[in-house]
């Protein structure tokens, strides 16, 4: 299967690495971990990110064989096979706060991502939230006297919830299967004057944005669009997806896409995982 890889392959040994700093490493066991390089096989990791009900959750759908960590209620969309696709046995855990997920994360490292193709981030926007609103309700119920509301984060919190999310996304995408991972999408300035529609993640600076695209092979920024047919004269909507990054020549606005695999074009139309597999090449198609 592409995208799996075997014990003690790069990818696997990083899975390996949770103690602290303060944990001795011996030359000796230093030496130990070195490996080849060669024949590493890597997973595909894939952002996509858009308004509400620009048809994520439709693609995220697709993946088949896969685990859905659903952060918020519309994961049920999808649900239904809107191509004639053999998406096998696809299975779904929704997560309520940042303890499940971390248990998630420990028993997928486990072994537990053996079962799947592909591990679907579903809603990672909204998981983000639910984690800055447990910090707040946490230090406010450890000590309310320090705190102005329960549903109020302070800083500290932003700063909790920007390593939880470094922490966690981190994790998934390190584990030797497929990960698609699905977000709303933000406006914001950066600090040289321009407008930028990136992803959803802690809005300051737009560092845990471009942190996040950062770890993904592929960001796409989703929107329906409608097109008119040249020969009829008739308009249909799409499900666009834009892999380039693009400024557009009226607003300026930019926005954030990538494709590393150097396989998409600037946009696909209604597409699916099996069709962006295909795209990629012959080790894609093997999903």
């Amino acid at each position: 299967m592409a995208g799996k890889v075997a014990p003690g392959s790069a990818k696997a040994q990083g899975r390996q690495g949770t103690k602290t700093d303060m944990h001795v490493t011996s030359p000796n066991d230093f030496a130990k971990a070195i490996m080849e390089l060669d024949g590493d096989c890597e997973s595909k990791n894939m952002l996509l990110y858009g308004d509400s009900g620009c048809g994520k959750t439709v693609v995220a759908g697709s993946c088949p064989q896969s685990l859905i960590l659903a952060c918020e209620p519309g994961y049920i969309s999808a649900a239904p096979n809107y191509w004639d696709l053999d998406v096998g046995k696809r299975e779904v855990r929704p997560i309520p706060n940042t303890s499940v997920i971390l248990g998630g994360l420990d028993w997928l490292e486990g072994g537990g991502y053996k079962k799947y193709k592909w591990i679907v981030l579903e809603g990672a926007s909204t998981f983000e939230k639910k984690a800055r609103l447990g910090f707040a309700a946490e230090a406010f119920d450890h000590n309310p006297a320090q705190r102005v509301h329960r549903n109020l984060p302070a800083e500290a919190d932003y700063f909790n919830t920007q390593n939880m999310m470094i922490a966690v996304i981190s994790r998934l995408i390190d584990l030797p299967v497929n990960v698609l991972i699905t977000a709303h999408a933000m406006t914001m300035d950066d600090d040289e004057g321009n407008v930028r529609i990136m992803p959803e993640f802690q809005k300051k600076g737009g560092g845990l944005s471009n942190y996040v695209s950062g770890l993904c092979h592929a960001v796409g920024y989703m929107r329906k669009r409608s097109i008119e047919d040249k020969k009829s004269k008739k308009s249909r909507e799409v499900r666009r997806i834009l892999w380039q990054q693009y400024v557009d020549p009226n607003s300026g606005t930019i926005y954030t896409a990538k494709d590393q695999f150097n396989a998409f074009g600037r946009f696909t139309d209604d597409t699916n995982i099996f069709e962006l597999m295909a795209m990629i090449g012959p080790e894609g198609t093997e999903e």
